[in-house]
Formats: structure tokens, C-alpha cells, sequence
């Protein structure tokens, strides 16, 4: 029987868990195997929070090549090459930098695809600083352009590109499993609270994800301690390089959880989501906090503002005084729609049929 299935590999640095490796997850979950073979090619040695054995549950070829980042330098590409040359014609779906230069190098196989889930110039400067960030951000968005099919993870990230670096990118929105996070009802909203040592009655405020510069939860801090109500906690759930500077700053309205895999109970013992960042793609957080059915206070950058609904409110990005503010008028809300906001625009399945229909695209136009 002659196997027609068009095989797709997925070029990603590791399956640490994090936003990127939750939406290749999801695409792959649900992938048509009548279609498509996905293979899965990682590029350094797995850490320890891997979601590998989360993978693997799919039945679905993993490589994972062990050499650090040094090695990498030198024996990376060619590894990658034994491997892809297994494949008959596959189609090459990278994202991040460093496999996105190495499938633009693989200039055998010209069906290509990246992911692009950032604006380098926001995200790179944050994390490495000013100089190694900025030739980072030259060096990537110069792979980019090279590689001829290219999909922001949001409307936001193909209109920076577009506008600001003259660069077309087609977009197809991040996705949320909205079977997983589920809003709870007063019964498990409490039964939860009781299970975390948290107040019943109390008006709970979260923040879930890294806990990094450019999340900028300093405005979260200075904005909720001028809120200063009664009975009001602020969690922050999650971890990251800003820890310790954030620690110092918490008060006893204010609970950093640290890493945690129920990130789902917190989510769902809460009242409101806040996120302050100053850059996103398209927040799994905040995708996952609406789809629990949260009212949400978000920062006013791009990203965000294509999340509209009754039910989100917006704070002038990095100024406490306003989120302040809305923090008061979101206290007020006693409806959102926010669920049923996302089951609209951001299924798993609305976010798999356009990337399936883009490779077959790709197929047919080769």
C-alpha cells in the first residue's frame, strides 16, 4: 500500500514547557494522520521540565539531539541532515532562532514553514540586553526573510513585521484548549481555596507565566498596593530569571506560588487575570484565563488589544496609576463572555485547520 501522507518536522530547540512547545503540542494532537506524518526534531539536550513524555503519548517519531550549544555550532547541521534525509520531501516547520537558521540552511528540502511567535527586537533586548539582543534581532529577522513562507502567531506580530521591518507575514492566531481550562462554579471555586489555604471570601487577582523584566510586574506590585482593598490577594504563578528581584517585593496581599504544574486550580479559584507586559505574540495565559472564563486587565499593547471583549479592560502599559484604576472598575464586573470569546476564535481546531490547509497549500504549489 503506497503511503501518501506528507510528513511534517516540527525543528524546535528543546520541548521545555512554554508557549511555543504548548501550541506545537496542540497542532500535532490534532493533526489529521490520515494526511500528515508529524516528526519532531529537537535541538539540544531535553531540561528538566520537559513536556517530552507528553510528546511521545502522540505516537510520533521524536529525535533529540543531545550537543550543547557549543557543539551545536559545528555538528548541529549535519545531524539534522541524517535525520531529515529519512523523509521523502518533507515539509520543514521551525520556529526560534536557532532552528530557523538551520532550515533555511537545509536548501535540499525547499518546503518550508516558520513560526513566528515574537518581535525580536521587543523580546531579544529584554532578555540578553541592549547589544547581544540587537544583533540577535538582525541576525534572526535576516533568517526570516529568507525563508519564503512565514506565519506570525498573531495579527499584532504580522502587522509589527509588516509596518515596521517591511517583511510580509500571514498569520494564523495561537490556540487554547478550552476542554482543559474550563471555568469552575462557586462549588469548586471554594473547595479549591480550601485546598490552597486561601481566604473564601477574598477577591483574588492572578498573573500567570514567567516571571521575567518584560512581563513588568513591578506595575503589577505598584498598581495593586495602591488598589489596596480589603480582602484582596494578587497571585503570581510561575517563575523565572526576575524571581528574586520580585520576591522582595511582594507584601502579604501578595503570593508568588513559584513553578507549578496547577496552574489550572489557580486559574480557576480566581476572580480576575491581570498581565502587564510590555510585548507578547499571543499570550497562552491570557487565552487560557478567558477561556476559564475570567474577567481580564490587560496592558494596552497590540497583542492584547485584539483580545477585546466586555469583558477585558485595558491600563495604559507601564503606568500603575492606571491599572490602578481599572483595577477598581473591573472589581465591578459581574458577567464576561470571555469563554465563549475564544471557543469563537481560538479552538485547537480552528488553529490545526489553517496550518493543515497552509501545507497543503505548500504542496501543491511546490
Amino acid at each position: 500500500m503506497v503511503n501518501n501522507k506528507q510528513t511534517i518536522i516540527y525543528l524546535i530547540s528543546t520541548l521545555r514547557n512554554s508557549g511555543p512547545v504548548n501550541q506545537t503540542y496542540n497542532l500535532i494532537k490534532n493533526l489529521d494522520r490520515t494526511q500528515f506524518n508529524p516528526v519532531i526534531i529537537t535541538l539540544s539536550k531535553e531540561p528538566e521540565d520537559s513536556k517530552i513524555d507528553f510528546f511521545k503519548t502522540l505516537d510520533i517519531s521524536i529525535h533529540t539531539i543531545n550537543l550543547s550549544r557549543i557543539k551545536g555550532i559545528f555538528l548541529l547541521k549535519n545531524a539534522i541532515k541524517k535525520i531529515v534525509q529519512n523523509y521523502n520531501n518533507p515539509i520543514i516547520h521551525s520556529q526560534g532562532l536557532r532552528a530557523d537558521s538551520i532550515n533555511y540552511q537545509l536548501k535540499k528540502y525547499p518546503m518550508k514553514i516558520t513560526t513566528i511567535r515574537n518581535f525580536p527586537f521587543d523580546d531579544y533586548i529584554m532578555k540578553f540586553g541592549a547589544i547581544k539582543g540587537f544583533i540577535m534581532s538582525i541576525y534572526h529577522i535576516s533568517i526570516i526573510k529568507k525563508i519564503k513562507k512565514r506565519i506570525a502567531c498573531s495579527k499584532a506580530i504580522s502587522t509589527l513585521f509588516n509596518t515596521v521591518l517591511h517583511c510580509k507575514l500571514d498569520f494564523i492566531n495561537n490556540s487554547v484548549d478550552t476542554d482543559f481550562f474550563q471555568a469552575s462554579n462557586d462549588t469548586e471555586k471554594i473547595a479549591l481555596r480550601k485546598q490552597y489555604n486561601l481566604p473564601i471570601d477574598a477577591k483574588i487577582f492572578i498573573y500567570t507565566g514567567q516571571i521575567i523584566k518584560r512581563k513588568d510586574l513591578e506595575t503589577l506590585i505598584s498598581g495593586f498596593n495602591a488598589y489596596n482593598k480589603t480582602n484582596a490577594l494578587l497571585l503570581l504563578v510561575g517563575d523565572g530569571s526576575y524571581f528574586p528581584i520580585i520576591s522582595k517585593l511582594k507584601n502579604d496581599s501578595i503570593i508568588l506560588t513559584g513553578k507549578t504544574t496547577s496552574v489550572i486550580d489557580y486559574l480557576k479559584l480566581s476572580d480576575f487575570f491581570v498581565s502587564t507586559s510590555l510585548s507578547e505574540g499571543l499570550p497562552n495565559s491570557v487565552l487560557e484565563a478567558m477561556s476559564c472564563n475570567l474577567p481580564c486587565l490587560l496592558s494596552d499593547i497590540d497583542a492584547h488589544m485584539c483580545l477585546k471583549t466586555e469583558s477585558v479592560l485595558f491600563f495604559k502599559t507601564g503606568s500603575h496609576e492606571d491599572l490602578c484604576q481599572k483595577l477598581i472598575k473591573i472589581d465591578t464586573l459581574t458577567h464576561s463572555d470571555n469563554r465563549k470569546f475564544v471557543i469563537d476564535n481560538f479552538s485547537i481546531q480552528k488553529m490545526t485547520d489553517s496550518y493543515q490547509k497552509l501545507y497543503k497549500n505548500i504542496q501543491e504549489n511546490i
